[in-house]
């Protein structure tokens, strides 16, 4: 796994209106999910860099690091916080990339990570038919120091420090650095020929045991966000499932009974654990608490199979489900719903269900 990466985002968006450009929706989905889908296969940890309410960017479960210098100086203040940020978690490097690229390379940070080692310089950035990126970059934390100095004597500019320090320019196609930094950037971004998220869900099959346990994360993060639009885009457009005695084909069924659901299985908590897995298959046993529109508590136990196509969308599942009515002071999942269970919630095995 790489290093950590930063997700620049604390920008005041003045060019979109004041606008968090993180938030702006590409294919019915924000950007932030769009960078998340692309980066996360790459990276060992992700924090953003955003000021002012961080509970606007609650639901992405993502430790949110305001500047650490007054004033909006600019990406450089997001970078130090990345540098300081990734430096407390034991790491000698970080990738910075802005929120408003919604493109990104899948093999960004491993081409980042092999043009810095190769050229023996301490910074890696992007760079796209001769134009330079510079905050799509790996970053030695190292230089954190030198950085907070240059913020203390008002220098802002990235490809200044960039110059000071030294750098290899590491080439991708240019539309992996595409940035939405204005409306008419947005209409673009809809027109682009590169593939929404919706057309591809990293990681991709054959999976290992760690990217199945990623699988079976976001799926449960997904549901726990009781979108059902959203959730089906996880699915082919032709996607098969069983679910108890309920058969379904498409995403639009698919929304119709997690809507459904939804609006009868009121307070829905969700915790999902890996069970095996294959090369496009995984087997997740789960367990979820609601209670009816008279207030009765459930837990419902439940085993799925999962079947995944080459762009890493869901064409088939099969679900058993059992439903357990429980008094409401044995719920044993409290977190604030709707939204991802909490990093350091127990999970099943934990629990002991």
């Amino acid at each position: 796994m790489g290093p950590p990466a930063i997700i620049l985002a604390g920008g005041r968006g003045t060019r979109m209106g004041g606008a968090d450009k993180a938030l702006l929706a590409l294919h019915g989905r924000p950007l932030l999910d769009h960078i998340l889908a692309r980066l996360r296969p790459q990276v060992a940890a992700i924090a953003l860099n955003a000021n002012g309410d961080p509970g606007r960017f609650a639901a992405w479960r993502l430790e949110v690091l305001a500047d650490p210098w007054p004033g909006h100086p600019g990406p450089l203040a997001g970078i130090l916080a990345g540098m300081r940020w990734a430096a407390a978690l034991g790491h000698a490097h970080v990738v910075s990339v802005p929120g408003d690229t919604p493109f990104l390379a899948t093999d960004l940070v491993a081409l980042l990570t092999a043009g810095g080692r190769d050229a023996g310089v301490p910074i890696a950035c992007a760079a796209a038919e001769g134009r330079l990126y510079p905050v799509v970059a790996l970053w030695p934390v190292a230089l954190a120091d030198a950085l907070e100095a240059r913020l203390r004597a008002g220098q802002h500019k990235v490809a200044d420090f960039i110059a000071m320090h030294g750098a290899i320019a590491v080439d991708f196609p240019a539309v992996s650095l595409f940035n939405v930094n204005q409306p008419g950037d947005l209409a673009a971004a809809h027109a682009s020929q590169e593939p929404p998220l919706s057309d591809s869900r990293p990681p991709f099959p054959p999976f290992t045991r760690e990217t199945a346990m990623q699988k079976v994360r976001a799926a449960e993060d997904g549901w726990n966000g009781r979108n059902p639009d959203r959730v089906a885009l996880a699915y082919t457009e032709d996607s098969r499932w069983r679910n108890r005695a309920e058969f379904l084909r498409g995403r639009g069924e698919i929304a119709a009974f997690l809507a459904r659901k939804w609006a009868r299985e009121l307070d829905y908590r969700l915790i999902k654990e890996l069970w095996a897995f294959t090369e496009d298959r995984i087997a997740v046993r789960f367990a979820y608490e609601w209670h009816d529109d008279s207030g009765q508590w459930f837990r419902s136990y439940g085993n799925e199979n999962w079947e995944f196509d080459a762009r890493g969308l869901m064409q088939a599942r099969h679900a058993s489900i059992n439903d357990l009515p429980i008094m409401a002071r044995d719920r044993k999942f409290h977190w604030e719903a709707p939204g991802p269970r909490p990093m350091e919630h127990p999970g099943l095995s934990e629990l002991g269900l």
